[in-house]
């Protein structure tokens, strides 16, 4: 089937079009799988577009129209739009929608770097102040210096759209990499310490460590962290503006779709084979969807004190204590009625089922495990 479509984005951020055609069945009205943070649905592309007609040579029933529920505008929406029961993604899709509450704090923060900015080039941002991270600061920046009257707009409804990598759910394959994502806000040394436990201790499982600073108000650690990541040689990503725990975390967990990913708290420090044990832990069972391990402080995971800090044992390192337990309960699991996000294994299975973390529940963070 040789297909070709396209999505066209409407001034309603909450809205788009398009159309799509099947060009050895050209007469065959096609229906679209929409999912919505994976939620699917079935949409009909037969609606008239008189614009096709000279372009395709068909009576130009090809298009379609959506509209995304508005109790989902306060939250960030992974949008995919595929021909149904196939892997064919339409021109633009997958795209990320941004929610409106935290458009309004970027349209705040950039209303005022424009009064510093004289003079911008449509074609480098590399001038710009900051790096093009989850909002695309820059890119909005430029927008509004053109459209200043965006900057009057008060219930966030200017949401701006990001192009995701394309993964076909269907087939997709996962990959045996696994991303450990850590976002850094404060605590140079804790910050280090969870860096140097990741990178030191020896795992089968491949991995890739990915950092990310939630526009740090420490410049000293910001700057290590640029320089550090070349020299050890891990992923080094900055938000623009804060995004919070959730924020930053769903940033990470949409880099490779095809990852499983480990949340990990910058002053949690990891042992050993940690994260073969983690994961080999999440796929004992296919209904797992998450892992979370023991810790000296981490609440209802805390070991051997409940809901407290358990202090070092005289004479042995934590990385002594580490094994030990390791070797008492070699591969044992127990179900457990939540996760913990101070060091906690997703499998993407799993977040392709119940989609990224809610930003609008959760704001910067708080309770997130308990929903998952």
């Amino acid at each position: 089937m040789e297909y070709e479509g396209y999505i066209d984005f409407t001034e309603n951020p909450l809205e788009f079009a398009g159309w799509v055609i099947n060009h050895d069945a050209p007469d065959c009205l096609l229906d679209l799988d929409i999912k919505l943070n994976g939620a699917p649905q079935t949409v009909g592309a037969n609606q008239q577009r008189d614009d096709l007609k000279s372009v395709l040579g068909t009576q130009g029933c090809h298009g379609f129209y959506f509209s995304i529920p508005h109790e989902l505008s306060t939250r960030s929406i992974k949008v995919e739009v595929t021909v149904k029961d196939t892997d064919f993604h339409l021109q633009g899709s997958p795209f990320l929608l941004t929610p409106r509450s935290s458009l309004l704090r970027t349209q705040h923060m950039i209303a005022s770097m424009l009064a510093n900015i004289e003079d911008i080039a449509t074609d480098d941002v590399s001038a710009l102040p900051g790096r093009s991270g989850f909002f695309g600061v820059p890119r909005a920046i430029m927008a509004l210096k053109a459209n200043p009257d965006l900057l009057s707009i008060s219930d966030g409804s200017a949401i701006q759209r990001f192009a995701l990598p394309t993964v076909s759910a269907s087939s997709k394959q996962l990959s045996e990499t696994v991303d450990i994502i850590v976002p850094v806000y404060k605590g140079f040394d804790d910050t280090i310490e969870c860096i140097d436990s990741v990178l030191d201790n020896a795992v089968v499982c491949s991995h890739e460590l990915i950092v990310i600073n939630d526009a740090s108000p420490d410049e000293k650690l910001a700057k290590y962290l640029r320089q550090y990541s070349l020299q050890r040689n891990f992923t080094f990503i900055e938000n623009d503006i804060n995004l919070g725990f959730v924020g930053t975390v769903n940033r990470g967990m949409l880099l490779h779709p095809d990852r499983d990913v480990v949340l990990l708290n910058s002053d949690a420090v990891v042992f050993n084979d940690w994260l073969d044990r983690m994961r080999h832990s999440a796929y004992q069972a296919k209904s797992i969807g998450t892992a979370t391990p023991f810790s000296n402080n981490a609440e209802i995971f805390s070991y051997p004190k409940f809901l407290e800090d358990s202090p070092s044992i005289d004479g042995f390192s934590w990385s002594e204590i580490d094994k030990i337990a390791a070797q008492t309960n070699p591969k044992k699991i127990v179900d457990v009625p939540t996760a913990m996000g101070f060091c906690m294994y997703i499998k993407r299975t799993c977040l392709d089922d119940v989609g990224l973390f809610d930003e609008e529940t959760f704001g910067h963070g708080s309770f997130l495990s308990d929903k998952l």
